[in-house]
Parts: structure tokens; sequence; C-alpha cells
């Protein structure tokens, strides 16, 4: 009796004398209406060295409470439109009834922060006292299809940071940051203890320790007080789940819920077990069932080796928290076509999760700051287990050993290249962001892809400068001397740790590589080969601080590697003529440059050879190539024309690009087709973000048997913000076009002419809403004509959107004969040749009814159709339900020597997916009832973008 009353006696003693905010929680979980009643005692040292007459609470469940939250404003920044289409049945919020010590305390939500509340004390808190509150609320669950947290259509809750906790008090200074879908609440370490009921249907699961009741109507779990720094809950009514005890762990994962025909590791450990009185339990599962190689035993001895034992009894890995982190690459392709064994990605991606709760669990972090230092290490021991365990697997998996891509570069790759890939990817295109970078200023394809990986490459770049033993070393103390923040709130510092081992100087790292976002470029010259010796000038042209790896290359094989660090600009170096065949930078790309062409130079060779590839590769520093791959294309009047694209264009942007597409017309038996050649300047800490110089032309059919060329020079510039979430941009497009037209008796007036054009944009735009503004200017012998445009888009209220375009337009000179150059009013003559319009001179039918919004942008075909003098119309929509829209147009028209007239248009537009595939429905215009008139079908309008590259911007916006 006396050994099990001490260890509680102890417990009770070291809960009493610690100074660790506590919770005490007990929630009733109504799943059938969404909702949570909760009534929670909170605990509050303050551990700071000042007296607080505030306290600040965490209230994240409230950020779905309306779109115009931090979390809603974030989603809508990236395009996600499910949660600003949603009604406030589908959304959750919280619901405060009381916040009270003895008495009533005020309190009140932060404003813009309404997921943040602020308790007034009625007297200061003095520095080591404590004060106890208690919260009775009820909160509104909200449909878990916006972040994945959250109640499904089954009633499934999936929850995190679902109570009230006290924010992080950090340099006296309260730590006040709103729910963005980062799952990155910072935490104390804190004793929680709950008491959770819910519905008898359901099955719990949940990273604290307890005990379930069952009465005859509901389920109870009761913890004591555990330390811990946050509680996760799933209520499911089909558990997946299974657990395993390891030495005296609790594994509990649902990892392995379906069964594989190719993969006797899952047929192995899947089974699914009820209890005698129908209850769905989790089956404990006898570890000796396992042999040494199975996910669960390898990858625990592989983390405890790195790290050491978890200070917690469970821990759960869940498909749900996987799927919110996966390393992106071909690892994430369907089971059927993917390159690598279900086991494998099993094992994959248990390990990542694995690793990150470790971190995540043990160690208190200012998570929106610091995040960096857990993905860092989380990458870089990803890296070094596959290197430890798949030392010969490939990037693409199996598929390399297939013939057609044997030959491949990416085919070759390692499987951890895949890391250094990515990061390449967007760093070519300017748009990567400092690794210490705080995470709500990431974009998204940075904070869930590329700052992860660059921290994980930027550690096995330092155990290369170093060595592999000092970092892996330092990565196990540090986990260790910081598990519970035992020794204080100060996180003793990875820097520290390192700089304690070794006598190298990491200074650059931690100063240069973590803060760096200027561009790099080293750079390697030949200048002679005389006397048996080749003498070589380094450059680092940008003058970074980093060292670079320096390698000798002897028939294909490093034989020799050294480190150089810059003490100025160029520094020559020699070597014996025949001991090497290439020296190369930078090998490996573990630092990312502006060009990697002049990173490799022979010591024999002097040109490099070029090499056609079908579809796409990347890049052969050895090679210059050229990347081919089939096209189709249609127009009404060259038919299907089967082409090839020439390019030398790849996942990685380059400087200098080219693109060369030439078609057979089949319809008129011909080659015809396009090129266009772009070289691009990317600039660093300017409001100028690029500078584009195209060159470019194509000939096709404008009209059966009447061919046209198009020639066009043009420079665009493109203005940035520096935050690069923004999507404020401002465009200055200067082009030239030169066209000329095969004559035709119908066209003697303009069959030949050249436009100087010049147009300035204006844009912000997101899922909720956006503006447009443009300014055009157009230039030609004959004529002078300004335009002005003005979208506007928004949601005024949830789930309903309205718009607004105003145009006007007008001729500062014309001497035109006709009006082919002049605004239109529902179709564009097209004249510059910039839509993709399948049949543009088409005046009847099908490919007549194909929209654009230009000019005056009517959907009905009003009179008069053009204007030769002035033009201003205005375009509004609005919302009658979900993507169904009403939509309304009015014009005034003057055209010379004729009285203005106004024109209007109204109808049912169904916007499927806007700006990418439209329909319009004309109702009543100034010619009428549109139904009462003949062949309405051919009045219906339809916009179509098939463009792929078009295509590309809807997927990518989201990211970039």
């Amino acid at each position: 009796m006396r050994s099990i009353l001490l260890p509680i006696f102890l417990l009770i003693s070291f809960i009493l004398k610690s100074q660790e905010n506590r919770y005490n929680i007990v929630a009733f979980f109504d799943t059938e209406n969404k909702k949570i009643n909760i009534d929670q005692e909170l605990i509050f040292f303050n551990n700071s060295n000042i007296e607080l007459e505030y306290l600040i609470l965490n209230d994240w469940a409230n950020s779905y409470s309306n779109s115009k939250t931090p979390l809603g404003k974030r989603l809508s920044e990236e395009y996600s439109l499910k949660f600003q289409r949603s009604t406030k049945k589908q959304r959750g919020y919280t619901e405060i009834n009381k916040i009270h010590t003895v008495e009533k305390l005020d309190y009140s939500r932060l404003r813009n922060k309404i997921d943040l509340i602020k308790v007034n004390l009625t007297e200061p808190l003095k520095p080591g006292d404590s004060i106890s509150i208690n919260v009775n609320y009820q909160i509104r669950l909200p449909n878990d299809n916006f972040t994945g947290y959250g109640i499904n259509k089954f009633s499934d809750v999936n929850i995190r940071d679902w109570y009230l906790t006290f924010s992080m008090l950090r340099d006296n200074k309260w730590i006040m940051e709103s729910n963005l879908d980062l799952n990155d609440l910072s935490h104390d370490f804190s004793f929680f203890k709950v008491d959770l009921t819910y519905p008898l249907s359901h099955t719990l699961i949940t990273d604290i320790d307890g005990v379930t009741k069952r009465s005859l109507s509901n389920k109870n779990f009761k913890s004591k007080y555990e330390k811990t720094k946050n509680i996760n809950i799933r209520l499911v009514k089909k558990s997946n789940f299974i657990s395993y005890k390891v030495n005296n762990q609790l594994v509990i994962t649902d990892l392995f819920k379906q069964k594989s025909k190719n993969d006797s590791l899952v047929n192995k450990i899947f089974k699914y077990a009820n209890d005698k009185t129908g209850n769905n339990i989790i089956l404990e599962k006898d570890p000796s069932s396992f042999n040494k190689d199975s996910v669960i035993l390898k990858t625990l001895k592989y983390v405890n080796k790195k790290l050491g034992i978890f200070p917690y009894k469970k821990i759960i890995i869940s498909t749900k928290n996987i799927s919110r982190r996966p390393i992106y690459g071909l690892n994430n392709f369907p089971e059927a076509i993917s390159p690598f064994s279900q086991s494998f990605l099993y094992e994959f991606n248990f390990l990542k999760e694995l690793l990150h709760i470790y971190f995540v669990k043990s160690i208190s972090l200012h998570n929106r700051k610091e995040y960096w230092q857990i993905e860092g290490l989380v990458i870089y021991l990803l890296m070094d287990y596959v290197n430890l365990y798949y030392p010969d697997l490939k990037l693409t998996g199996k598929y390399s050993k297939l013939k057609v891509l044997k030959n491949r570069n990416y085919s070759n790759y390692n499987f951890n290249e895949q890391y250094r890939i990515f990061e390449n990817i967007i760093s070519s295109r300017n748009i990567n962001q400092s690794i210490k970078t705080s995470l709500d200023s990431l974009t998204r394809v940075n904070q869930k892809i590329i700052n992860p990986y660059k921290a994980g490459m930027g550690l096995v770049m330092l155990s290369e400068y170093l060595d592999k033993k000092t970092i892996d070393e330092s990565i196990k103390e540090f986990y260790n001397e910081n598990i519970f923040n035992e020794k204080g709130e100060k996180i003793i510092s990875f820097k520290e740790i390192i700089n304690k081992k070794t006598t190298k100087n990491s200074e650059w790292y931690f100063k240069s590589f973590l803060n760096n976002k200027n561009f790099i470029d080293f750079s390697i010259k030949k200048l002679s080969n005389k006397n048996g010796l080749t003498n070589f000038k380094l450059s680092n042209n940008y003058g970074s601080n980093l060292p670079i790896k320096l390698s000798l290359i002897k028939n294909s094989s490093t034989v020799d590697v050294k480190w150089i660090k810059f003490n100025k600009k160029d520094t020559i170096i020699y070597y014996k003529s025949n001991k090497y065949d290439f020296i190369q930078l930078n090998k490996g790309k573990n630092v990312n440059e502006v060009n990697y062409k002049n990173n490799l130079v022979s010591f024999n060779k002097t040109n490099k050879p070029y090499k056609f590839i079908f579809f796409n590769d990347f890049e052969n520093i050895y090679q210059n190539q050229i990347y081919y791959m089939p096209l189709f294309g249609y127009n009404l009047y060259d038919g299907i024309m089967p082409g090839i694209s020439l390019t030398n264009i790849n996942p990685v942007k380059k400087i200098f690009s080219y693109k060369i597409k030439p078609f057979y017309s089949t319809k008129q038996g011909n080659i015809l087709g396009s090129a266009k050649i772009n070289y691009t300047k990317y600039y660093q800490n300017k409001k100028l973000f690029s500078t584009q110089y195209f060159l470019g032309g194509s000939s096709f059919h404008y009209k059966d048997n009447l061919s046209y060329t198009t020639f066009y020079p043009s420079i665009l510039l493109t203005f940035r913000n520096s935050d690069l979430r923004s999507n404020y941009r401002q465009l200055l497009n200067l082009k030239y076009i030169s066209i000329n037209k095969e004559k035709n008796e119908n066209i003697s007036n303009n069959p030949n002419y050249n436009i100087f054009n010049i147009k300035y944009i204006i844009t912000n735009s997101s899922g909720g809403k956006g503006f447009v503004f443009s300014s055009d200017l157009q230039l030609n012998n004959l004529f002078t004509k300004k335009s002005f445009t003005f979208n506007y888009r928004n949601y005024y209220k949830d789930n309903r959107q309205y718009n607004f375009r105003l145009f006007f337009g007008k001729f500062l000179k014309n001497s035109t004969k006709d009006d082919y150059f002049s605004f239109s009013t529902y179709r564009s003559r097209d004249y510059m040749f910039s839509y993709n319009l399948l049949g543009r001179s088409e005046n009847t039918g099908f490919f007549s009814q194909q929209y654009t919004s230009a000019d005056a942008a009517f959907k009905s075909m009003v009179d008069p159709a053009y204007s030769n003098d002035w033009l201003i119309s205005i375009n509004s929509g609005i919302t009658f339900w979900q993507w169904i829209e009403g939509y309304y147009d009015f014009a005034a028209i003057k055209n010379k020597n004729i009285k203005m007239k106004t024109v209007f248009d109204s109808g049912i537009r169904l916007n499927i997916l806007t700006g990418y595939f439209e329909l319009y429905f004309p109702f009543y215009s100034s010619l009428g009832n549109e139904f009462n008139q003949s062949k309405y079908l051919e009045k219906v309008r339809y916009k179509i973008a098939f463009d792929p590259e078009t295509l590309s911007k809807l997927i990518t916006r989201r990211w970039f």
C-alpha cells in the first residue's frame, strides 16, 4: 500500500510546488448538435518580472466565427473558397457565459483578433503569485473541410487547441497570435486534467493518459494531472486506430488501416476488435508479432538512438496529421502508380510524424518565430534515415529501372535530392524567403515545403563542413537539454551546443545561411593550361560570406573535396592538368545559386555537347539540353494541329529561355506555329521584382485559306511588395506588335499594321475580394486610343458575392475608315491577336459565341456593335446561390457624327470557375426579351481557358 501511495504523494507535492500553469477541463461533447459544453478552471503563475493587470487567453476555436477573422483572411489570401462561401451553421465559434474568480471578471476580445480574450484583473498580479479563474463556455464545432479540424458529416470529431489556454509570456510581454491554420500555437508546459463525456457511439483517441468508463447514456474519460503542452482529441464512430506496446510506450496509429495485396507488413498488423459489450476499443497488439524490421520497432529504435526516450507514455500517429505535413514529391502518388512500395511509404511517413511529435511535444518554443528549428531537424534526420537504411533508393523509385527513364537525370537522383530540387525550383523564381522568416509571413509553398527543406539541407551542409558526428551529437543534446524546458524558459540553443563541440567557425550558418534572401552566385573559369598546370579563377559574384564546396572529379567520381572561404571577390587556384577531369563548385547544390552553369569547368574539354531529350528533365551541367515533346492545337481554320515543342525550359527557371512550337495544319496543309525567347532579370530588396524581355512571333490562319503573322518584342516590368504573401502587383508592359495578314478583297483597308502598346496594371486579388485597374494606350499612324478598366469583386456577406466593372475608352485620334480598330460592345476584334479565340473571324454559330471580357464586355449582341469615338460601360453581377449569379450591363456609346446611344443587357451567369469556365444566359436587353427571339441557344455565351499556362495559374495561385 505504501509503495502505491508514495508516487501519488510525490506527484501531488510536485504539482503544488511547481510554477507551471494548470488546466482542469470538464467537457461534454454533443456531437449531434456539433457543440462542446465546457467548465474550465485555469490557474496562472506569474513567472515574469512585472505585475500583470490583465491576462490573455487563447480562444482559437473562435477563429472560425466569420470570414473576416485572421484565419478567414488568410484562407482567402490563399484562394481557399470553402470558408469564404460557408454559412454560419457550417462555421464554429466560442460563446462565453461567464469568466470569474470569486467575483465576475471583465473581459473583451481583442480588436482584429477575436480569437484572443483579454481578462482584466481586479488587482495586479505580482511576480511569483498565482490566480485561479473559472470559465463556463460553449464551443460550436466547425465543419472539418475548412482546415481538417472540427466535425465531419459522419459526426467524427478532430480538434486541436480547442480549449482556453493562457498565452505565452516572453520578455515580460504577451505573445498575442491568432489562429492562421499553421498548427503553431505556442504553449508553456502546463499540468492538464480532463473529464470528458461523449456519446456511446464514439471512440476517444487522445494523447493524455486516463481511464474510460461506460454508463447507460454515454462514456466518460478522466485523467489525472499530466504535464504536457496541449491535448489533441479525436472522437470517431469507426475506429481504425490500433495500439502497440513498445518498451513501456503505447504507440497508437491508424496509418496501417488499409490492407494492401503488395504489402505483407500491412496485412500482418491490420486488425480490428470489439469488446464483449459491442463498444469499439483500441486493440493492444503484442509486439512479439513484429519482426526486427517492422515499422514501429525500427523507427522507434532509430529515433531513440538519435534523440533519446520520449517523455510521454502515449504516441499518436494519425493519417490526418500526416496529410497536413507530407513530404511533397513522388511519394504522394496514388498507390496504383506510386514508384515506391507501400511499406516504405508507411515507414517514411510514420517516421516523419514520429519525429515531429518528439520535438513538438517535448520542447516549448515560440512556434511562429522558431518553427524552422524543428522543421530543419526533422528533415535532416529523415535524410539521415534514408542514407542509413535505403542508400540506393532513387528519386523515381522502381521507375528508375525503366529503359525509357534510364538516361534521364532525375532517374539517377537519389531520394534525398528531392529536397534540393524543390528548393531550386522556387528559388529560381525569386520567391524564396529566408529560413528565419516568421511562419505567418511565409507564402504557402515556402511554409509547407521550401523552408523546412532548406533548413534540413543547411544542417547537411553544416555536417559536411564540420563533421557528421558533431551535428548528430548536438541534435541529441539539444533535445535532451530542452525537454520540458526544466532549466527555465530559456532554450539552450543549438548554436551554443555546437560551439562547445567544435573549434571551427560556424557563424556563417547561424548568421548568413539562416537569414539569407540575397542572390548567391559562385563561378569558376579556366584561365590557362601550361607547364602541366591548369589555372582557374574562382569568383564570388554577389559577395556571399558562405563557404562553398570545391570538388575535384576524375572518371565521374569525386576524388577530393575542399571548402573555400572567399576573402575577396576573385581567387586564383591551380592544379596538375592530368590529375583530374573536372573541377566543380557547389556539387550537390546545397547552396542555391542564380546560375549553376558556371560552376563546372573541364581540365581538357572546351565545348559541351548538345542532347535532345523527350518531354523534360532537370539540368545536366555537363551538357546543353534541348527538350522536345508532341503538341496538339486547334482552331476552326487550321483544324487539328499536331506539332512539337522545342525548348530549354525545365522546372528550374532559367534567366534565358526559348520555346519554338511548329505545328502542321491538317486543314490548310502547311507548317505554322509560334516562337518566343525570354530574358529575365530579378532584383533583390527592391520594389521592382523583375524585368522580362520578350521577342516573339506566330503564324496561323485567321480565316479559311488566309494566314496572319505576328511579331512582338516587349518588355514587362513587375513590381511586388517585399511581403511575398501580399497579392498586390503592379505591371508595366511595353509592347510593339507588327501584324501582317494575307490580303483578301474583304480586308483591303487593314492588311498590315503596327501598334505600340503601353499597358499599366495594378492588381490585388484573393479568394474573398480583389480589384484590377488597368490603363491601356495604343498608338498607330491612323489612330491613338486610350482606355481605363476597373474590376472589383467582393463577398458582401458569406457565400454572397458581387462584382463591378467600369470601362472607359476614347479615341484621341481616329483616321480609320471602318470599325476594325473600334471599341467593341460585345465581341472584341482582337486585332492585336492577344486572345486565344477558336474562330476569330466568325460572326455566327458556336465559335462566334466565345466570350472575352474586352471593352464594353456585353454578353448580348446589342446595337451598335462598335464605337469609333468613345464608350463607357458598367458591368455588374451578384450571387443568387452558390455559383449562380445575375448580371446587368449598361453602356453609353458614341460614334462620330452620330448621337450617343445607351444599351443594356441582363441575364444569368454560371460562374463555375471564375475566369476559366463560365456560361452566360441572356434574359432581357435593349433588344427586348431574348427568350422570345429565335435561335436562343445561339445567344448563349461561354468563356473557357484551355491554354496550359493559363490553367496552371489556377493551381499555383494558392501556393505562390
